[in-house]
């Protein structure tokens, strides 16, 4: 086969399926032009399937739009007044759980104050021995280190000082 003879069989082809699929949409379309519609509030009949028969099965369930504002608000009237009611408990709701908020809020910070003071109170009694041993250590340090810098005398000349301040 030739090249030209594919680019005409396949351009014959591809207008082939654009007149089929033109032909079953326009056939669909002529049965029910309320299904092609995007906007459901405008369709003739709300749901109908596409199928090739004229009237809807006796079991498919359909709602009749009423003609008349009072008809509208009669029965919509329940539904804003039941809308009220859940508006109403949100708001209790709403307000309920900001109060819970806060008391949790408020026993979260008692708990970690007294969490504080108990680590602090454990840490206190179970350190208290190895604090004073360590002041102990502490003041024997400073001991040697005074002894370490304090100027170095001689032993008659530190009995002698320590006369004098007898004798004072």
């Amino acid at each position: 086969m030739t090249r030209h003879k594919k680019a005409t069989l396949t351009a014959a082809g591809y207008f082939l399926n654009i007149a089929l699929f033109g032909i079953i949409y326009y056939s669909f379309w002529l049965k029910n032009t309320s299904n092609f519609i995007l906007n459901e509030d405008f369709n003739e009949v709300t749901i109908k399937p596409i199928f090739f028969y004229d009237e809807i099965p006796d079991n498919f369930n359909s709602t009749k739009i009423p003609l008349t504002t009072i008809q509208v608000n009669d029965l919509l009237m329940p539904l804003f007044d039941s809308l009220a009611l859940f508006k109403t408990q949100i708001t209790e709701i709403d307000n309920a759980l900001a109060k819970h908020k806060v008391q949790d809020s408020i026993l979260f910070n008692n708990l970690w104050k007294t969490h504080d003071k108990n680590v602090e109170a454990y840490l206190e009694s179970r350190l208290s021995p190895f604090i004073k041993s360590k002041d102990s250590i502490n003041l024997a340090i400073d001991n040697l280190r005074k002894e370490q810098y304090a100027p170095k005398m001689d032993k008659q000349k530190y009995k002698s000082q320590k006369q004098t301040i007898k004798l004072r």
